[in-house]
C-alpha cells in the first residue's frame, strides 16, 4: 500500500513538474519575443512568439503578442488572425478591449473601414471612455462614407 502511495506521488510530482517548465519555457518565450519587439525586431519577435504559441496556443499573450508584432512588419492579414484568436482567448475586459481594437486597426490597414469601425464599435462597447478607440471610429466611419461616395 505505501509502495502504491509513494509511486502515485512520485508521478504527480514528475508530472507537475514537466507542467510547470512548459510554463515557464512558455513565460521565456514571450518574454524574450517582447524583448525584440521593443528592439524593433518584429521579425525576431514573431519568430519567439510563434514558439510560445507551440509550446502553449490556449493563452492570449502570445497571440496578442504576435498579432502586434506581425501588424508592426505590415502583415495585416496575419496580424489580424492573431487578434482573432487572442480575443477568442481574452479572459479579461482590457484584453478583449485592446483585441478588438487592434482587429480594427488591422482593417483600417487593410482599407476595409466598415469591419474597421464594427470592431471599434465592439471596443467601444467594453471601455466606452477610450478616446483613442472613440477617434478611431470616427476615422472609420469618416473613410467608409469616402468609399461610398
Amino acid at each position: 500500500m505505501n509502495t502504491k502511495i509513494i509511486f502515485l506521488s512520485f508521478i504527480v510530482v514528475i508530472s507537475f513538474s514537466g507542467f510547470m517548465s512548459g510554463q515557464e519555457n512558455y513565460r521565456n518565450l514571450v518574454h524574450e519575443g517582447n524583448q525584440k519587439f521593443d528592439g524593433k525586431d518584429y521579425d525576431g519577435a514573431s519568430s519567439k512568439y510563434m514558439e510560445a504559441i507551440k509550446s502553449n496556443d490556449k493563452d492570449f499573450t502570445a497571440h496578442y503578442n504576435m498579432g502586434n508584432a506581425l501588424y508592426k512588419s505590415k502583415k495585416y492579414e496575419e496580424a489580424k488572425t492573431e487578434f482573432e484568436k487572442a480575443e477568442k482567448l481574452s479572459q479579461t475586459l482590457p484584453d478583449k478591449t485592446a483585441a478588438l481594437h487592434n482587429l480594427g486597426n488591422a482593417y483600417m490597414q487593410m482599407n476595409q473601414p466598415e469591419k474597421a469601425a464594427d470592431f471599434y464599435k465592439k471596443a467601444l462597447k467594453q471601455d466606452p471612455y477610450s478616446e483613442v478607440t472613440r477617434k478611431n471610429y470616427e476615422i472609420a466611419k469618416l473613410k467608409e462614407k469616402e468609399k461610398e461616395q
